[in-house]
């Protein structure tokens, strides 16, 4: 009995580790307003190519306001003269952004406590074992989290526009995401800026899983050759 509850143990911890490490690596990917204006200028986005420093400035309000860093949306005059304002439908939409932003902020500290807890508890079970244990429930995760990443690339790849549709659908329970072409916010960031994101996304993600994965899959190898059964004859 101690044997299963210890495989659940650490299985669920190191899932939950996984997907604090992902989460964390969406906000490495998108906290920087240098990263907007680094990929609108590689996009050459119209906007970037007229106004570069008036959008920099733009995308700094906009991730600064997403992280809760400041409060406002307000541009300062002159990035407003140069790109106009945002409308209250814009101003609107972005609260509720802000909020998914601040509810993925809470669930990667919750998982992070979630996967401490659980790997403990799991550690704790698997006595004289522990380093077998945690290999096997790291290949599981890594396994798991790299087939569910690979299903949503392989959506985003076939067809971006529907996956990006059922994205909002999903996400939202307004329609306020359904703006104007001639909205700040959809000539800041068209849907060619959202795919180069999501592929920004996804490298992070996939590359914090696969460093921590690989380092604890390691680590729980050596600790198995010196002191589980076998490797310490003084081991319980």
């Amino acid at each position: 009995m101690k044997k299963w509850m210890a495989r659940l143990a650490l299985t669920l911890g190191l899932m939950c580790l996984g997907l604090g490490i992902m989460l964390s690596g969406f906000e490495w990917a998108t906290a920087s307003g240098d990263a907007y204006w680094n990929l609108q200028k590689r996009l050459e986005t119209p906007l970037v190519s007229e106004f570069p420093e008036a959008v920099r400035a733009a995308d700094w309000v906009c991730a600064d306001y997403l992280f809760a860093r400041r409060d406002d949306l307000a541009l300062d005059g002159e990035t407003q003269a140069a790109l106009g304002g945002f409308t209250q439908r814009e101003i609107d939409h972005m609260v509720d952004v802000r909020a998914l932003f601040a509810l993925e902020r809470q669930v990667c500290r919750w998982a992070m406590a979630g996967a401490v807890a659980l790997i403990v508890v799991g550690w704790a079970l698997a006595r004289g074992r522990r380093g077998e244990e945690a290999v096997r429930a790291c290949r599981r995760c890594a396994f798991l989290w790299a087939g569910l990443l690979a299903v949503g690339a392989l959506a985003v790849a076939v067809d971006f526009e529907s996956a990006f549709l059922t994205f909002h659908h999903l996400l939202f329970t307004n329609d306020l995401w359904l703006l104007s072409a001639q909205d700040l916010l959809i000539r800041l960031y068209p849907e060619s800026f959202f795919a180069g994101m999501a592929l920004r996304i996804g490298v992070f993600m996939l590359g914090g899983l696969v460093l921590v994965y690989l380092a604890v899959g390691l680590l729980a190898r050596k600790i198995a050759r010196r002191f589980d059964r076998g490797g310490n004859p003084n081991a319980v």
